[in-house]
């Protein structure tokens, strides 16, 4: 597993770095920027835009996500 690459605009961009990530490979994203419920609800948005993801919760720490389209 590799770490997400975050997108900062100012703060850290849960969207842009969501779709930014590379198709079909699954990444870390730190639960000290954002928590799982969170990812899941921006994945959810983007799924309007055509975006997909699977959002799976790796413990307390990480949550891994991977991006299917």
């Amino acid at each position: 597993m590799e770490l997400a690459n975050i997108v900062y605009i100012k703060t850290p961009s849960l969207s842009r770095t969501l779709k930014e990530m590379p198709i079909g490979r699954e990444q870390m994203i730190p639960a000290r920027l954002f928590n799982t419920p969170t990812i899941r609800k921006a994945c959810s948005v983007l799924k309007a835009e055509g975006y997909e993801f699977s959002v799976t919760s790796k413990g307390i720490v990480d949550t891994a996500v991977t991006r299917i389209r």
